[in-house]
């Protein structure tokens, strides 16, 4: 089953007008976002907040993040930088 926190942070993501959450029942979720995901990725770094992009395979992945659930904090830390980046 999801946890809890897994939970939250997914219900938080899918309030971002820009961003599409997969469903999941891992510890890592896929987002789909209108922005190239090279351009996030970068931009999420440089606020010390380490997601996955393959955007560099092209295709459909040039839009889509991998982020690994975290504490809490961590995901209201990655869910206000997506708010302001996307």
């Amino acid at each position: 089953t999801i946890s809890w926190i897994t939970r939250a942070v997914v219900i938080a993501l899918e309030k971002l007008p820009r961003v599409t959450v997969a469903p999941s029942q891992a510890n890592f979720l896929w987002l789909r976002c209108e922005k190239p995901a090279g351009e996030l990725y970068e931009a999420l770094k440089q606020r010390s907040i380490l997601v996955r992009s393959f955007h560099a395979r092209g295709g459909r992945l040039s839009n889509q993040l991998r982020v690994t659930v975290g504490t809490p904090a961590e995901n209201d830390e990655l869910c206000a930088a997506l708010a302001e980046l996307t």
